[in-house]
């Protein structure tokens, strides 16, 4: 019988038969060259289709599922990073009912001035289509120094020294795909030191790998305006939406609805609005609405080409109330409710949507505090190793980290960040903000002594840009047993981790792509029992084991980076440098004095132990040398 595939079929359903060898062949081959042929006949026949190969079927069949499922109502806790970004991602997706409540009362209206790394971030980042935005407000650094408290060199890395390989100098490992590694196995905020070639001139690929540093503030800003757009866009292809960002709402609990349960008659969701805004029905009754968000300067108002009457909530269809299980109601403080299929809690390490999704966890797994007190400031100096330079400082028990802040303000150039370990109850007491004076003086005290530009950094900040935050995490893990299925947690709601890795915002990026991703996945929304909260309990899954090592790298980092083993050389071996030319670096004084001249020392004394220079960036060859 003919075993060839039916044309109708899918080609990727079905494997072409190998063929036996013929008679005469046969006779030629030895009994293990049969043998071999039968096994790859069996292995063909039984090899899984790759992943992410879906049939073409599957994926329409996918897409019309999605379709199915695009009017679910989605309510966004917490309108932080993740928050955002998941919701932009959900609109570009095709659902149009996402609400974004978040408690600030506008975009601005609290201080979140502090520096971040980019890295695995920048994948997540590029999806929500944000990157070039972020590159081009991107602070670089070039080389980045660990120096003791009178400013001895213990450690060195960056751009200036990648390409710098021999025993004496980078590890080979360093120089072939060695970023990532480097990134990983580095400190919190170490590395964003772009690959370059032999020319001097990164590649657009090299460019698109390199670790970015922006303000926390700053990326809300970026991704704000994102979800502005995709909100806009929405709402022209589709004016039925119920989708914005509303201010000032903050969450009182959560319940689950009751299948006879009646809707709220507090519901936006019930109501003969587009819109989550004070006032809707106001503005409807002028024919005149604000879409998008009332605190944008972006947000321009338009004008209605229906009445109040002609708008009507989406009617759900057969198909999404089967995958819709677990519907929730959502209470603010305000009094204001709202129901919803997907309740997304973006609301930090103090979460109010997980207390909810896991009543009672909160006092068997509760937060736990490191030991540590981290103390940020903003200020402007002039030293050189604050331009594009990152330097971090140990003693043993304390160390601070200096990074490039702002690129637009000169009063704001370099951001730093003091850690050293304190009870739980000294460090809540000094990070009140009527205790700034106190905090200030535990920091001075700590550092009055070490070399420059510590102490003047210090002394220059204002007391409005010094913030103490004590450092907290929670075990990787999520409880099994929830009351809302239907509710998903993201970033530092779902797993908080110290600050020494620099992890906290790259994850809470990753998290907010994965889980419209997942939510979408053809292979789930395919299955005959796809729900909602099938695919919640996937996501989570996937998200633990992603972000369960960093939590507990994180976690370690607390006691290295707070020990004396952070003052010696080899505990810097990641960054490259080996003990023989850190010797000879310190024996001749190569320290934070040197300001803007170390680079050129530091390349010196390499080429003197028979450094080999595979490439050098032009701008630092000029600048340095």
């Amino acid at each position: 019988p003919d075993e060839r595939p039916s044309p109708l079929m899918d080609p990727h359903e079905a494997s072409p038969p190998v063929s036996p060898p013929a008679a005469h062949v046969r006779k030629a081959l030895t009994e293990d060259q049969l043998r071999a042929i039968e096994e790859a006949k069996r292995q063909r026949t039984q090899r899984p289709r790759k992943p992410g190969r879906e049939t073409k079927r599957v994926r329409m069949l996918a897409e019309r599922r999605v379709q199915d499922m695009s009017g679910i109502d989605i309510v966004v806790v917490g309108g932080g990073l993740a928050g955002l970004s998941v919701a932009t991602m959900l609109l570009r997706k095709g659902f149009r009912n996402v609400r974004v409540l978040e408690r600030d009362t506008a975009l601005l209206d609290r201080r979140q001035g502090y520096g971040l790394t980019i890295q695995q971030g920048s994948a997540a980042l590029r999806k929500i289509g944000v990157q070039d935005a972020v590159r081009a407000s991107n602070t670089p650094s070039r080389a980045h120094y660990v120096f003791d408290a009178d400013g001895s060199l213990i450690g060195f890395f960056g751009t200036c020294f990648k390409g710098l390989a021999s025993t004496g100098g980078i590890q080979p490992s360093a120089l072939t795909g060695g970023e990532k590694n480097i990134i990983e196995d580095a400190a919190a905020d170490s590395h964003d030191e772009q690959e370059t070639t032999a020319k001097g001139t990164p590649t657009a690929n090299e460019a698109c790998k390199a670790n970015l540093r922006i303000t926390r503030e700053l990326l809300r800003q970026i991704l704000h305006a994102e979800l502005m757009a995709t909100l806009a866009a929405t709402m022209a292809a589709t004016p039925h939406a119920r989708a914005g960002i509303e201010w000032g709402k903050r969450l009182l609990t959560i319940e689950p609805i009751k299948a006879d349960s009646s809707p709220s008659p507090m519901d936006v969701n019930a109501s003969n609005t587009a819109v989550d805004l004070p006032d809707t029905s106001q503005r409807l009754a002028n024919h005149t609405f604000t879409r998008l968000d009332q605190h944008s300067s972006t947000a321009e108002p338009t004008t209605a080409s229906h009445d109040a009457a002609a708008i009507t909530p989406a009617t759900a269809t057969a198909s999404t109330a089967s995958i819709s299980d677990h519907r929730m109601r959502v209470r603010f403080e305000d009094g204001s409710a709202l129901d919803a299929d997907v309740v997304i809690g973006c609301d930090g390490i103090n979460s109010v949507v997980r207390r909810c999704k896991f009543p009672g966890t909160l006092e068997t797994a509760p937060v736990r505090y490191l030991g540590i007190l981290v103390v940020l400031g903003i200020t402007h100096t002039d030293h050189a190793l604050a331009h594009e330079r990152v330097f971090q400082t140990v003693d043993g028990t304390t160390r601070l980290f200096a990074m490039p802040f702002s690129k637009t303000d000169p009063a704001q150039n370099v951001m730093w960040q003091l850690s050293f370990p304190l009870d739980e109850d000294t460090a809540r007491t000094l990070s009140r903000i009527e205790n700034v004076a106190l905090l200030r003086d535990e920091v001075w005290r700590r550092c009055q002594l070490w070399h420059e530009p510590v102490p003047s950094m210090i002394s220059s900040t204002a007391d409005s840009l010094m913030m103490g935050v004590p450092a907290f995490d929670r075990d990787p893990e999520l409880p099994t047993e929830t009351s809302l299925p239907n509710a998903v947690l993201l970033g530092d709601a779902a797993h908080p981790m110290s600050p020494f890795k620099g992890q906290g915002a790259n994850q809470a990026l990753l998290d907010a792509v994965a889980f419209v991703e997942c939510l979408t996945r053809p292979t789930l929304v395919t299955s005959p029992t796809f729900t909602l909260s099938s695919a919640v309990r996937q996501f989570e899954s996937e998200m633990m084991a992603r972000v369960a090592p960093k939590v507990l790298l994180s976690r370690e980092r607390v006691t290295t980076f707070h020990s004396p083993t952070v003052l010696a050389p080899e505990h810097h071996a990641f960054e490259g440098a080996q003990a023989a030319l850190m010797a000879t670096l310190r024996a001749d004084g190569v320290s934070a004095a040197a300001g803007e001249h170390i680079e050129a020392m530091v390349l010196q004394r390499m080429a003197d132990v028979g450094c080999s220079t595979l490439y050098q960036p032009a701008t630092l060859r000029g600048k340095f040398l």
